[in-house]
């Protein structure tokens, strides 16, 4: 049973009154250690660059999965293509953590999945070949006791005195809405999110289109040759037909 839900990271020469030994093979020794979930500093950083899932490490019988519907409204793609920060091809390399704590606003909200992805294509915004960013996706699984601000606040069935009752983690997202797994490949178009101080968060995606979709880029990386993998058709659809931009 894990003791939380973020990713164990490598602690290279972080002063944590552990050494750095090599060993007679010339081999490092790396001394890991776990990052609770209510560190917000950075949720997603100093880890190593593989595929990855924490979400697979707790067990179905403690997770209380829920949706919510909302209406989509329809976005023009060029339009958000326009507000964007980045409009790429990313490969989804790691799910580190879940959380209901928004680190910008300080605030709770409805719980984010964090992790760290590769750029494959950048379609817009400037990365070099395989860079690496952190991101942010609507939806998740995370703490309850974490969320229970935003839990009781907008779940009609939850009771403040059921609180024991409670699963241990809750798994709340859109109905119908896109959400990542590690080793596939998507469309993104996402915004940045910063800190207080102007430090780059990470790069926020939405839960609705254009923001976020499955793809198949076998063919090629040209709008014209990847395909928007939607659950409901059997067939891709190019992404110069599902999401024209410039």
């Amino acid at each position: 049973m894990p003791e939380n839900i973020d990713r164990p990271v490598n602690l290279i020469g972080l002063v944590l009154a552990v050494a750095f030994v090599a060993i007679a093979s010339g081999a490092a020794l790396f001394l890991k250690a776990n990052r609770l979930v209510s560190d917000d500093t950075n949720p997603v950083s100093n880890h190593e660059a593989a595929f990855y899932n924490v979400y697979a490490e707790i067990p179905e019988e403690k997770i209380q999965r829920a949706a919510f519907e909302a209406e989509w409204v329809p976005i023009d793609s060029i339009e958000r293509y326009n507000e964007a920060d980045i409009v790429a091809i990313i490969r989804v390399d790691s799910i580190d953590r879940g959380s209901c704590y928004d680190q910008i606003s300080e605030s709770q909200r409805i719980p984010y999945t964090y992790g760290r992805a590769t750029v494959i294509k950048a379609y817009k915004g400037r990365f070099g070949p395989n860079e690496q960013i952190d991101y942010a996706s609507h939806g998740g699984i995370s703490r309850t006791e974490e969320c229970s601000e935003w839990y009781f606040r907008y779940e009609p069935r939850a009771s403040k005195t059921a609180k024991e009752s409670l699963p241990e983690y809750i798994d709340y997202s859109m109905l119908g809405s896109v959400q990542p797994e590690p080793g596939k490949f998507y469309f993104i178009m996402a915004d940045e999110a910063r800190r207080e101080n102007g430090e780059l968060a990470y790069y926020q995606i939405g839960a609705v289109p254009p923001d976020f979709h499955l793809v198949d880029i076998e063919a090629g990386l040209e709008p014209a040759q990847v395909l928007v993998l939607y659950s409901w058709l059997n067939e891709g659809v190019p992404l110069s037909t599902a999401i024209p931009f410039p």
